[in-house]
């Protein structure tokens, strides 16, 4: 019988022993696991506070408000101002830095259509100003805004040849010579 009490008996088993650590260790564990979890979303929250914040410090290039589409005519000038012919003051041209595109053309009525095409120095140009020497020695003259949607202006001339000066008057108060040109009236090939 002595030896049945050493020996376990046969219906009872053994509780195996317990893997890892033991369960005050393992609690232990688990809460550095949650405060290392929410330190590392605070700092990710961190971050991101930093970041939406250093992007609202840096400004951003301004750019104007996008120009509202209109339908804009085209400006048609009988006559701003008349006089008899008068040797205008001589304006020296345009740098080469400053250089604008201006053209002019005169349709079968006898109109004469000045228009501004931009170029390296438009920003610096306030106010195109056109001249038309008629054949008669009669002055007509106009402007142009640099900036309008369409810019360019009409003249009413004649139906012969006639005097055409462009200048660009500046924002620094200064007035150059842009072009000047004869105009003609288109000619017609044919007969009616």
């Amino acid at each position: 019988m002595a030896q049945d009490q050493d020996t376990p008996s046969q219906g009872a088993r053994e509780t195996p022993p317990q893997l890892g650590p033991a369960p005050e260790v393992r609690q232990v564990l688990y809460r550095a696991f949650a405060v290392g979890a929410i330190m590392i979303l605070g700092i990710v929250v961190f971050v991101a506070a930093v970041a939406v914040l250093v992007s609202g410090l840096i400004a951003a290039p301004v750019q104007s408000p996008a120009p509202i589409a209109t339908t804009v005519p085209v400006t048609t000038v009988a006559a701003t101002a008349i006089s008899t012919a008068t040797t205008p003051q001589p304006a020296p041209t345009l740098p080469p830095h400053m250089n604008v595109v201006v053209s002019v053309d005169k349709n079968s009525a006898g109109n004469v259509i000045v228009s501004f095409n931009g170029g390296e120095g438009r920003s610096l140009i306030k106010q195109i100003e056109a001249r038309l020497t008629r054949s008669d020695g009669t002055v007509v003259t106009g402007t142009i805004d640099p900036l309008a949607e369409s810019p360019q202006i009409i003249l009413a001339g004649t139906k012969t040849t006639e005097q055409v000066s462009v200048y660009a008057l500046m924002f620094s108060g200064k007035r150059y010579l842009i072009l000047e040109q004869q105009v003609s009236p288109p000619i017609r090939i044919g007969s009616r």
